[in-house]
């Protein structure tokens, strides 16, 4: 139920990590939402089901998350709809909300690239 542009970053270039996001977007004073790790097949599924007990809302799909806890997930709605690409959602630990932080996850990786 991922979406294909998802999996094409992951099968080429494997889990991201990107400790240094937080800084450059710190020191432009960005106000994107910042990621660190890119969870694996197994993590998306148990931390999917894990966060859904904890407050968030059904549907979602964590892919990968801050260093607060917090997660970027895909709608599951949205990739049943969507095979190619799919907007990005961010959910909100601390406040147990979830809003959309990109149109695509093409467009929100192109983000950083700014950086």
């Amino acid at each position: 139920m991922l979406p294909d542009s998802y999996k094409s970053l992951i099968s080429t270039y494997g889990l991201v990590h990107t400790p240094n996001v937080l800084t450059k977007i710190c020191d432009l004073n960005s106000d994107i939402s910042e990621v660190q790790n890119f969870l694996s097949l197994e993590d998306i599924a148990s931390l999917s089901q894990l966060y859904e007990m904890s407050g968030m809302p059904k549907g979602h799909i964590l892919f990968a998350s801050d260093c607060k806890g917090n997660m970027l997930c895909f709608k599951l709605s949205d990739c049943a709809s969507q095979q190619t690409d799919a907007p990005v959602w961010f959910f909100n630990y601390g406040a147990c909300t979830v809003t959309q932080v990109s149109s695509s996850f093409i467009k929100w990786l192109d983000q950083f690239n700014e950086l």
